[in-house]
């Protein structure tokens, strides 16, 4: 880090479009959104849902011609998620978006605690920045289960070493997500199109985002999600960069709030005055590496890489 800049592509066929010049589609007002209510009672009017319905972009019809999900599927959500997640409050990252959102300027727009809602993000058109400040997860698939051979050291040719689930497995795009406004409430959802506070990588590949800068997923496990060979990592980040977006910062592991506070503040603040996104990243980061002795000291990659 001290000696050289990174950038990541999600597939080796990126790099090709890297070579493009960006298209010219004009983007619209910056979202911030952080610290969502997590207990908020989920009471969407009538015209909420029928706009969502309505919304060709999150019809089942149109998932299924992106072939993000098999017509099966009845649901946007892993059957694993059984409303067992809680998500704790973020007093931090309402810091960051309000910090984030003052860098961006007056046109942009902050949504926090019940108003950072699932509904809002999905109405969302090409804004030039997003910035999602919230807890994320990533989901593993069904686990195969070895039986104990603690009394038979050695197993026949004919025995299954494993059993695997009668469930089929499940598509990784609904097995990530973001978790906004209401998202403790999400088990209680039954209808697939209705606002559930989870923002699944599914429905997040179904926003548009064309023309959008820049998306920070400034949340937990944002950046895990499952390698396919010849893809890369189905996760929330590839999710973003379907919808769109030119590019996606996301982290790989649970974050520090605080810490991730300061590092967003920090890059934002470079950047609007006007380095480019990749040098004030970096420069954010060293900021962090270099904090050794001082009052706060997060020189630890735990915090910044």
């Amino acid at each position: 880090m001290e000696r050289c800049q990174f950038s990541y592509v999600t597939s080796g066929r990126e790099i090709a479009r890297l070579a493009r010049p960006r298209d010219n589609v004009r983007t619209n007002a910056p979202l911030v959104m952080g610290n969502p209510d997590f207990n908020l009672e989920l009471g969407s009017s009538r015209r909420e849902e029928a706009h969502l319905s309505n919304t060709e972009s999150g019809s089942p019809s149109r998932i299924q011609e992106l072939g993000l999900f098999t017509p099966a599927s009845t649901r946007y959500m892993s059957r694993d998620f059984r409303g067992n997640l809680r998500f704790t409050p973020l007093p931090g990252s309402e810091v960051e978006a309000t910090n984030v959102a003052r860098f961006l300027g007056d046109e942009a727009i902050l949504r926090l605690g019940p108003e950072a809602r699932e509904a809002e993000l999905k109405r969302v058109v090409s804004p030039r920045v997003l910035h999602l400040a919230t807890h994320g997860f990533f989901l593993p698939d069904q686990q195969r289960e070895h039986p104990d051979r603690s009394d038979t050291p050695f197993m026949m040719a004919s025995d299954r070493p494993w059993s695997v689930s009668a469930e089929p497995w499940e598509n990784p795009m609904i097995r990530c997500g973001l978790a906004l406004a209401g998202a403790n409430r999400a088990g209680a959802v039954t209808n697939a199109i209705e606002e559930d506070g989870i923002l699944t990588g599914l429905e997040a590949a179904l926003l548009n985002l064309q023309g959008t800068e820049l998306v920070i997923l400034s949340a937990c496990d944002s950046g895990a999600g499952e390698v396919k060979i010849g893809e890369g990592v189905m996760s929330l980040r590839r999710a973003f960069r379907i919808a769109g977006a030119e590019t996606v910062l996301a982290s790989h592991w649970p974050v520090s709030d605080r810490a991730t506070s300061l590092l967003m503040t920090e890059f934002m603040r470079r950047w609007q005055a006007g380095e480019p996104r990749v040098n004030a990243w970096r420069s954010a980061q060293l900021t962090l590496l270099r904090s050794e002795g001082a009052q706060e000291e997060f020189s630890d990659p735990y915090f910044w890489a």
